[in-house]
């Protein structure tokens, strides 16, 4: 299957080590955010940003699955719009850890309640 992982980029390095694991499972993942070296300044006037919102798009697209890690800090929001992206596309959804808005109440949403449910559930398939 191919997954995205969809989280704020301060757990690129806890994503970088679910990225393996899928991997080693036989999973492709398509999250290429997860191969940057540095982080775009946080001004939108940045000019990788849009370079780097393309790409998160298409990697969206691309996938079968968007793994989105829910949290108490809702201050990012790109991972948000990933999310709708992904649910307006028709891809498996799957959110790890409490819902926190009313679209991950969706009957079609999967819930986790952590990253060890997800992995066992994604390692059946």
């Amino acid at each position: 299957m191919r997954v995205y992982l969809s989280a704020r980029y301060g757990k690129i390095d806890e994503m970088r080590n679910h990225a393996k694991e899928l991997r080693d499972l036989g999973h492709h993942v398509t999250s290429s955010w997860l191969r940057g070296t540095i982080a775009p300044s946080t001004d939108l006037s940045d000019p990788a940003w849009p370079t780097i919102a393309q790409q998160d798009v298409n990697d969206v697209f691309a996938c079968d699955a968007v793994i989105y890690f829910a949290e108490a800090d809702r201050s990012s929001g790109g991972r948000h719009v990933e999310f709708g992206m992904g649910l307006g596309l028709g891809k498996r959804m799957m959110v790890v850890g409490e819902p926190e808005h009313l679209f991950h109440t969706l009957p079609t949403v999967e819930v986790y309640s952590d990253w060890g449910e997800t992995l066992h559930v994604l390692g059946s398939v």
